[in-house]
């Protein structure tokens, strides 16, 4: 049983613009990996884990995120938030520490664009935050992959009245969620995801994500 799962966030920055936010990306990622892990709702995977959760993030732009769309979804649109799960079954998460299992053709990341080069390799630059290099070797459980573009999260934040960092943390953590294996394919699992990230954006003062955003958002994000 693992009371106090460790965490770390690889990020490759794939936009110079999210590298002039005034506000640090890395800090704001980081906060809110470690409070999802306190959430009641995560007791079943927290305690099933006994390795430090690894996540690799890109920050990239609309057409970035459209070619990954395109290539991993088979949706020839820009996306705001895309996630690539790397685990199925958290009860038997031995397997996946050394041997990760092959994901499906629409979760992985790994066949031409990579999050390892980013799409704009003549800019690409990379940040870690809490990941100590030695001991991810033997112990990080790197859960998955998620890309956030730059200028579709600025237009919805404009479009919805929402400060940029607002609408980032919003998606950063629906992307999260999924990684863990939260959907919203009904309404039953949309009131599920929904209630989490109310409560904890609400804990890290965040504004509510829902109040002033038009109910057809969930349908712009993957």
């Amino acid at each position: 049983m693992a009371d106090d799962v460790g965490s770390c966030v690889d990020i490759l920055y794939d936009d110079q613009r999210w590298r002039d936010l005034d506000f640090s990306m890395e800090l704001l990622m980081q906060k809110i990996v470690d409070e999802l892990l306190k959430q009641d709702q995560l007791d079943v995977i927290r305690n099933s884990i006994a390795y430090s959760v690894k996540i690799s993030v890109l920050l990239s732009n609309d057409c970035c995120l459209q070619l990954l769309n395109h290539r991993y979804r088979e949706r020839n649109k820009v996306a705001n938030v895309l996630s690539f799960p790397n685990i199925t079954d958290f009860s038997d998460v031995q397997s996946f520490v050394h041997t990760p299992a092959k994901p499906a053709k629409q979760q992985s990341v790994g066949d031409g664009v990579s999050f390892g080069n980013g799409c704009d390799k003549s800019y690409a630059t990379t940040a870690s935050v809490d990941c100590d290099m030695k001991e991810a070797e033997k112990d990080d459980l790197h859960i998955g992959d998620i890309a956030l573009g730059y200028e579709e999260i600025l237009r919805e934040s404009i479009e919805y009245g929402v400060r940029f960092e607002v609408r980032v943390a919003h998606l950063f953590l629906h992307g999260l969620l999924h990684l863990f294996g939260f959907v919203h394919d009904n309404d039953t699992d949309r009131e599920v995801m929904e209630g989490i990230e109310i409560s904890l954006l609400r804990k890290l003062r965040y504004a509510h994500p829902y109040i002033l955003v038009k109910r057809d958002i969930l349908d712009k994000i993957e």
